[in-house]
């Protein structure tokens, strides 16, 4: 678990932002679990195509699927606070590939758990969550 040692250099009161591609979220919610344990505050988590990982934390997490079956069925391991999902779809490496051109539905929470839906490019989604427009 060497790896999960941070620094002593950095601060941990600056918080992370964690962005991780198909199996990597795999690596990326279990460091969050960890660094969060050694003190260290999660700003977010952007999970692109992570399906089938469970999706839970003291952070907020948002997924990027390349379908709507992959957003819906990957949903039920934990939906997180925001999502977006391909429309129409896409193969797995395209969505890392071309975020730019990827187009498809927004899923919006608001405080009342009431979700809305607005059309989107997977970049437009990840990069309001970068810009804090979401967080």
């Amino acid at each position: 678990m060497n790896f999960l040692c941070i620094e002593k250099t950095l601060t941990t009161d600056i918080p992370l932002i964690l962005i991780a591609y198909s199996a990597g979220v795999v690596g990326a919610i279990g460091v969050a679990w960890a660094w969060q344990l050694q003190g260290w505050q999660i700003k977010t988590l952007i999970a692109i195509d992570g399906w089938g990982m469970p999706m839970s934390g003291d952070f907020p997490i948002y997924r990027v699927s390349h379908d709507y079956f992959t957003h819906w069925s990957w949903g039920v391991m934990g939906s997180g606070d925001e999502s977006f999902y391909a429309y129409l779809p896409v193969e797995h490496l395209e969505i890392w590939r071309s975020l730019q051109t990827i187009t498809g539905w927004w899923l919006h929470k608001n405080s009342s758990g009431v979700e809305t839906v607005s059309p989107a490019t997977a970049r437009e989604f990840i990069a309001q969550i970068l810009e804090g427009g979401k967080s």
